[in-house]
């Protein structure tokens, strides 16, 4: 199983956040920058993944909405794909 760790203080805002998954998640050159496409190219992973978001209080606290959006994103990931596992901690 391959782990995924995701510092949450270094998704500042949107642009950030997606630069930032891109390089963690290895993500094609197609990949759109947006929530959509993110779930979209992980879903089409067959790997075993363990996504750990640390701090994700700050995540919440940097851009709001959209921080809780990504969260049910990888918890959504976790419930509808085998090959993932998703968990969350506090920094």
């Amino acid at each position: 199983m391959k782990t995924i760790k995701l510092d949450c203080k270094k998704m500042i805002d949107k642009n950030t956040t997606h630069k930032y998954f891109k390089n963690k998640f290895e993500l094609p050159d197609y990949y759109g920058n947006n929530l959509d496409s993110l779930f979209d190219c992980l879903s089409e992973k067959n790997d075993e993944i363990y996504i750990l978001l640390e701090n994700y209080e700050f995540l919440i606290e940097s851009l709001g909405e959209y921080g809780y959006s990504i969260i049910e994103l990888f918890e959504d990931l976790q419930t509808e794909y085998e090959n993932y596992n998703f968990k969350k901690i506090k920094g």
